[in-house]
């Protein structure tokens, strides 16, 4: 007996489904920026295919003095902190170091003694690397009557000087202190700030009274600090604050940063007998492009013009 098999013969399409996955860095992640507001020592990690990072860094600002003997409003606000904006190159998965400076401690005494206050300390952005590193200086702390404490955040990164005094308290600048005011009662002149950089604001002193300065980045550019007679703090800094004698208020931390900072005044001296505003990091990136995962799935197409093949036997 003769059989008759007809087989179906088709021409076969390969058809190819895209899915499209989001990979790497989601949108959220640029418009929620990384925050570090707590003083003391922080690190950053990198996200993957982040070749930029903006930084905003804020240095602390100086306490505020009262004088209660003689009226409640008697007194001065501590010198602002700066600002530092830098764009950096950074590669996935480094760690950037931080640092973030405390405001210095206000002072109010109502025994008539002149209040001392402290100077804000320095926040720092990858504070031991010379190339990348943001710094942002502390404010000075505020002076006797009036006196308030130097700004840090001056064009190209100079700390403000303190007022008052026949010479002020001088702000750092350049990584170099600025020098303490000069002596007007004691017969010491107040204590510069330090050369360097990094550095906490430098601690007021009246007699056994101390109040203590914002801390910062162990970098040697500390603000000058109260040892004798009536010393308000100066700001740590890239180069640190001198501190004011009784006539006058501490000088502020210098700033620093790489081609393209900028700088400005934060505005966080602390109000008259409070302590001056912490310091702060943020850290903003663009997320990385989606990136594209191919699934393939495949699909049978059968042409049916196709010849049927006969076979007999």
């Amino acid at each position: 007996m003769r059989k008759i098999f007809a087989v179906a013969s088709g021409t076969f399409l390969l058809a190819s489904m895209f899915v499209l996955s989001n990979g790497g860095t989601s949108v959220a992640d640029a418009a929620n920026p990384s925050s570090f507001t707590t003083p003391g020592a922080a690190s950053f990690t990198v996200p993957a295919c982040v070749t930029s990072l903006q930084v905003a860094v804020v240095g602390g600002g100086g306490g505020g003095t009262l004088d209660l003997n003689a009226g409640p409003t008697v007194g001065s606000i501590g010198g602002s902190g700066a600002r530092v904006v830098a764009t950096l190159a950074v590669t996935s998965g480094q760690t950037i170091d931080l640092f973030v400076g405390g405001g210095g401690s206000g002072m109010a005494r109502s025994d008539g003694a002149t209040p001392p206050s402290g100077g804000g300390g320095s926040s720092s952005v990858n504070p031991a690397d010379p190339a990348t590193r943001v710094i942002a200086g502390g404010g000075g702390g505020g002076g006797y009557n009036g006196k308030p404490g130097g700004d840090a955040g001056l064009a190209n990164g100079i700390g403000g000087n303190g007022t008052g005094g026949n010479v002020s308290a001088q702000g750092g600048a350049l990584g170099i202190g600025g020098l303490g005011e000069p002596a007007l009662f004691f017969g010491n002149n107040a204590p510069s700030g330090g050369n360097g950089w990094g550095g906490s604001g430098g601690s007021g002193k009246n007699g056994a009274i101390t109040s203590a300065g914002g801390i910062g980045f162990d970098g040697g550019a500390n603000g000058g600090g109260g040892v004798l007679g009536v010393l308000s703090g100066g700001g740590g800094g890239y180069g640190g604050g001198g501190a004011g004698f009784y006539s006058s208020s501490g000088g502020a931390g210098g700033s620093t940063g790489p081609s393209g900072v900028t700088y400005a005044i934060a505005g966080n001296g602390g109000a008259i007998g409070n302590n001056g505003g912490d310091g702060s990091i943020t850290i903003t990136y663009e997320p990385c492009a989606p990136t594209t995962t191919i699934a393939p799935t495949t699909t049978t197409t059968i042409d049916p013009n196709a010849v049927e093949p006969k076979f007999t036997g």
